[in-house]
This record gives C-alpha cells, structure tokens and sequence, in this order.
C-alpha cells in the first residue's frame, strides 16, 4: 500500500477530500488523545478511551456501510 491511497480515490487516482479530511480528523483527535495520555497529570480514564475509540470506530463503520451501500456495480 502506498502512501497516496490514504487520500486518493481507489477508481480515479484522484485526491478523495473525504479521505483526506478524514484522516486530518483522525489525527487531530489521536494527538489531542496521546497528549492527554502522556502528559497529563493524570492517565485519561475509561470514558476518554471509550468516546475516542467510539468515534473512530464509529466513523469507519459507517463509511464502510455507505460504501458498501452505494457501490457501483460494473
């Protein structure tokens, strides 16, 4: 797997913006999550993990789904 299919559309090559801000998503919020984890005061607790991890998995579940959904038959 190259590099450029994280943001680029399977059938045309082209950049996907939702691939791309999806993954701008997921940084962001990996960031945000390993800052609270290795410097603060405290280790977040179970509610931090799971609302991280629920969106994450939330969001690739659901683009999975869509996809699937409306699938171009060929």
């Amino acid at each position: 797997m190259k590099c450029a299919e994280l943001i680029t559309d399977a059938g045309t090559g082209l950049l996907s913006q939702t691939k791309l801000w999806a993954h701008i998503a997921y940084l962001a919020a990996t960031l945000v999550f390993l800052r609270w984890g290795l410097f603060a005061e405290q280790p977040p607790n179970a509610e931090i993990w799971l609302i991280y991890l629920g969106v994450v998995g939330a969001h690739t579940l659901s683009s999975k789904l869509l996809s699937m959904k409306y699938k171009k038959e060929t």
